[in-house]
């Protein structure tokens, strides 16, 4: 694994041109590139295709990239920028208001809402059960929101950006 260091020595040569830089570059972001726009698009042909898109735009921008903004922060931008765009072509966004009722039973079967699953500082059996229920939801909540918003959730929480870092990104 690159150290931080070294990566920002890969990208000053990587920005002057050198090609060996460039693939290093190129190779240290694939992973979380291609699993951020998987998780978006939720198609594995299209996340490589895009994928693929991303890496061309970072080849031929490397050159104009200026050092004012964080490298990461450029990435993902145009991470963003080619996920959005796909998803406008496939007619993938469409403005809707999600709204989630606190008083709404978890499950039909059961007799428990969001309010009544608090995490508990214990760790009994029922407890842990009971926050496992909670990160399922709150997957399953996440997965539905639309685009925009869930990515905001996962440049956050998946992918450790601040929020200055994520409002340049947006």
């Amino acid at each position: 694994m690159v150290k931080r260091e070294e990566l920002d020595q890969l990208i000053k040569k990587a920005t002057e041109g050198d090609e060996k830089a460039i693939v290093q570059v190129l190779e240290y972001y694939r992973q979380p590139i291609y699993n951020l726009i998987r998780r978006l698009v939720k198609d594995v042909a299209e996340a490589e295709d895009l994928t693929t898109e991303v890496f061309m735009k970072l080849i031929v921008g490397l050159r104009k990239y200026s050092e004012r903004g964080a490298f990461n922060t450029w990435v993902f931008t145009i991470t963003r920028n080619v996920v959005v765009d796909y998803l406008r072509k496939k007619n993938a966004l469409k403005r809707r208001q999600i709204t989630v009722s606190l008083d709404k039973k978890l499950d039909p079967e059961e007799d428990y809402s969001l309010l009544d699953v608090l995490p508990s500082k214990s760790e009994d059996p029922e407890s842990v059960a009971v926050r496992n229920d909670i990160v399922r939801l709150v997957k399953t909540i996440i997965n539905e929101l639309p685009e925009p918003y869930r990515l905001v959730v996962e440049l956050r929480y998946l992918r450790g950006m601040s929020h200055a870092e994520i409002s340049q990104t947006l």
